[in-house]
């Protein structure tokens, strides 16, 4: 029997729908692969044709919720520290269905050590939320040019804001956001004070 595309698509999302629901109700480590076929209604080889191992759904169920788009407006926002602190809590809101599973995501998919697979997600995610915030850059700063370690300091803080978001239970995650204003500060005074070489 032929498998459409339309068929494939939809075995997918399956998955992906059980898998979160999964991760979500009994865990990431405790849910398997058995597990997720089966809230799939898929045999556990047909879910191998789709994902390597639960960290590649995992991934993808991330990857998902990750923000794309354009940066802050300086109209919009008062000063850079702003804009880039408004970016990283709105894709902080955004990563929260996942915010269970995260963590295996940090140490895999977004990791420097990850799978060849893994790491072209990852770098398709770091590259367009460090994209926008270059962007912000720009906007304040339009003779400032984003260099490579800059790029890798902003990066370095802003997963590091996010493995700390992971285990705040502080009410609506204020030490999270308090870490988020500080990360921001320290990179935005950098920014701002050191010239682009």
């Amino acid at each position: 029997m032929r498998v459409t595309a339309q068929t494939k698509l939809s075995t997918r999302q399956g998955i992906l729908d059980a898998a979160r629901e999964l991760f979500s109700s009994v865990g990431f480590e405790v849910a398997t692969t058995r597990d997720i076929a089966q809230a799939a209604g898929i045999a556990v080889g047909t879910l191998f044709n789709y994902f390597r191992s639960k960290e590649a759904i995992a991934g993808c169920l991330v990857m998902q919720q990750f923000p794309e788009g354009e940066p802050a407006s300086p109209t919009a926002f008062g000063s850079l520290e702003e804009a880039v602190f408004a970016q990283a809590a709105i894709s902080l809101r955004r990563l929260k269905p996942c915010q269970k599973f995260v963590l295996p995501v940090l140490e895999t998919t977004l990791s420097p050590e990850a799978e060849p697979e893994a790491e072209e997600w990852g770098q398709k995610v770091r590259i367009e939320h460090l994209r926008v915030v270059e962007q912000m850059v720009t906007a304040f700063l339009p003779s400032r040019k984003f260099s490579t370690l800059e790029m890798q300091m902003y990066w370095t803080l802003y997963l590091g804001v996010v493995t700390y978001w992971v285990s705040d239970h502080s009410e609506n995650q204020v030490m999270t956001l308090a870490l988020l204003d500080q990360s921001v500060g320290m990179f935005a005074q950098w920014i701002q004070s050191h010239p682009s070489r």
